[in-house]
This record gives structure tokens, C-alpha cells and sequence, in this order.
């Protein structure tokens, strides 16, 4: 990672290119626990992906809209974005077949009692370990430790 947060995080521009998803790990400030979403009873829990914003909102403005009306808590301080990104498979609907695309993580400090909207079975508070437990895949492991490398590479929110 650089020394420097991209302010603009930009989406590929060719359309019937790879696809990327955002996977946003918030960790609240008032305990340091990690929010992770259980998309469906019963089933493991994950870290919130969204697709790339449009290129008329900005990342800042994406995230803290979906933390806002998904898990109903507030942004403090800057986003942490990852410069690497993770392989994984996934649907490409515009070539009508699955194949190659990314997995890239955001890291952001936020501040609330978190409430998942009902779209989402429930939101998960937990350590940076019983995270990484719960978690399903290696992938997702994987993407939480890029992202828990965000939050050591940058001081937390003032």
C-alpha cells in the first residue's frame, strides 16, 4: 500500500472487462469490533461487497451511504482502500458466463449501534480473530486480512 490513500477510487472503464467488487470491512470505534453481515439465516457471516461506485459519486459518498442505510451506522474519518486486489470467480453477466474477476477491500472506522437493514439477516460485532473464525472461505480470509492491514497502516480516527 502506498503511503497515500487514493482520494478517487476509479472503476475499470471497459464495460465487458473483468468484474470488481468492493468488500467493506467497518470496524467500530467505540469497541474496535469488526462489523461483519449474515446475508441469510444460518449461513456463515461476510463482509459487506457492493459494486464499485458510478463515476458521478465518489467512493467516500458510496460507503457512507451503504453503511448508512445498511447497517445504520456513520463514517468517521477517511476510507482505506487497498491497492492490491484479490481473484475470484464470479458472474459476468455482459458475457453470459461466470469467470475471472476481483475482490478489493475497504477499511473504515464508524461510530453507532449497528442495525442491519432487511435485506440482511443480521450484523455480527466481533474481534479481529473470532472474525477471521467465522468467516466461510480462505478468500474471504484472505480479503479480511488486506483489510486488517489498512486499519496498521493508518492511524485510526480522530
Amino acid at each position: 500500500m502506498s503511503d497515500e490513500t487514493p482520494t478517487v477510487y476509479r472503476a475499470p472503464l471497459d464495460p465487458t472487462g473483468e468484474p470488481e467488487r468492493l468488500m467493506i470491512l467497518p470496524r467500530r470505534v467505540e469497541d474496535g469490533t469488526l462489523l461483519l453481515v449474515r446475508r441469510d439465516a444460518g449461513h456463515a457471516p461476510g463482509l459487506l461487497s457492493t459494486e464499485p461506485p458510478h463515476a458521478d459519486e465518489g467512493l467516500t459518498e458510496a460507503v457512507t451511504r451503504i453503511l448508512r442505510s445498511r447497517l445504520d451506522v456513520q463514517v468517521v474519518g477517511a476510507l482505506r482502500v487497498a491497492e492490491a486486489r484479490r481473484p475470484a470467480r464470479m458472474g459476468q453477466p455482459r458475457r453470459g458466463a461466470d469467470g475471472t474477476g476481483w475482490l478489493r477491500a475497504i477499511a473504515v472506522d464508524v461510530s453507532g449501534e449497528p442495525h442491519a437493514d432487511p435485506l440482511l439477516a443480521g450484523v455480527e460485532a466481533l474481534s479481529p480473530a473470532a472474525a477471521d473464525l467465522a468467516l466461510a472461505t480462505d478468500l474471504e480470509r484472505w480479503v479480511l486480512a488486506d483489510a486488517l492491514a489498512l486499519f496498521a497502516d493508518s492511524p485510526s480516527a480522530e
